[in-house]
């Protein structure tokens, strides 16, 4: 049971909330249709490409991304074309 409820809040805390905190879910205004799922969908690939380049820290990497082409390259698994 503990190894359980040990689980579920890992998963909690290394997904749901930063859905819900860093990305704002709960708030988001798409409420009709396919969009929530679609929008969910997306907020979750950016956080696993986020993790996959190996940061830890969803929101910070998020904010430096819209400034930062090399990281958001990198963070795509994409090459820099000169």
């Amino acid at each position: 049971m503990r190894t359980y409820v040990r689980d579920h809040w890992r998963i909690e805390n290394g997904l749901h909330r930063v859905k819900d905190v860093t990305l704002r879910e709960d708030a988001s205004k798409v409420h009709v249709g396919p969009l929530p799922r679609i929008m969910s969908t997306l907020r979750h690939i950016a956080i696993s490409l986020i993790r996959l380049a190996g940061h830890t820290s969803i929101g910070p990497t998020m904010r430096r991304i819209r400034y930062d082409l090399d990281l958001l390259m990198a963070v795509l698994g994409l090459e820099k074309t000169p």
